[in-house]
């Protein structure tokens, strides 16, 4: 389950990674790091996504929410807060 909901975040320098949280229609939205936010994610399958945006910082700790859009269906984390 965590390799599928997986999504490495490439810097240019190294990679970073996330993991998808919900689904909306075709839009997914990822958990990551603040410092590896780019411009775009590789999933599971090799297919590099680019971010649909940035939705926001999460307070001054480094973790962010970022979406994309995929017509791929891919498994979601159970995720509860």
């Amino acid at each position: 389950m965590a390799r599928q909901t997986a999504v490495r975040i490439p810097t240019g320098i190294s990679s970073g990674s996330g993991t998808i949280v919900r689904q909306q229609g075709q839009t997914y939205t990822v958990l990551t790091n603040w410092r590896v936010v780019a411009i775009g994610l590789v999933n599971d399958d090799s297919l590099l996504h680019p971010l649909l945006r940035v939705l926001r910082r999460l307070g001054d700790i480094d973790r962010a929410i970022v979406q994309f859009r995929s017509a791929i269906e891919y498994k979601i984390a159970p995720f509860t807060i």
